[in-house]
């Protein structure tokens, strides 16, 4: 484990006051923890949350990160459960972490970078080998074209 540790709890059961104090004996007080509270439909989120916010009273090396609140009235957050993240909503949770943590997290993918290197791939493919030179070109004419090569073009 790292000098920081970021627990998301509280979707499939309730926490209680005892697991976190079970929980920090493991992590132990050297080392920065984030404790990110939970949104969902199910009757122990509250009781989850507030385990969480006590623990962060508790001990001086624990935040929390209050996603109940930054979600609050966010439906398109959720996909139809209201638990899980849809894709807007986990981009506003990474952010969310980015933001409280201070630490960089990576980007999310680029549709049209992950499209442009297909092409590219698909266009080596096709070129014999040792045709450096003609895969390059062919590469930055992949990345200007705005859709996917298909072989009906």
């Amino acid at each position: 484990v790292g000098a920081v540790v970021v627990f998301a709890l509280g979707t499939n059961g309730a926490a209680v006051d005892e697991q976190m104090d079970d929980l920090m004996a493991v992590v132990g007080g050297e080392k920065t923890v984030y404790l990110i509270n939970t949104r969902s439909r199910q009757p122990w989120v509250q009781t989850t949350n507030d385990t969480l916010a006590r623990a962060a009273e508790r001990y001086s090396n624990v935040s929390l990160i209050d996603w109940f609140a930054l979600s609050a009235n966010h439906d398109e957050y959720f996909d139809g459960d209201g638990t899980h993240l849809s894709e807007e909503g986990a981009r506003v949770y990474v952010e969310m972490l980015r933001h409280a943590t201070g630490f960089p997290l990576p980007e999310p993918p680029d549709p049209e970078a992950e499209a442009q290197q297909a092409d590219a791939e698909q266009l080596q493919t096709l070129l014999p080998s040792g045709r450096t030179k003609t895969l390059a070109i062919a590469q930055e004419v992949a990345s200007t074209l705005s859709s996917p090569l298909s072989p009906t073009r």
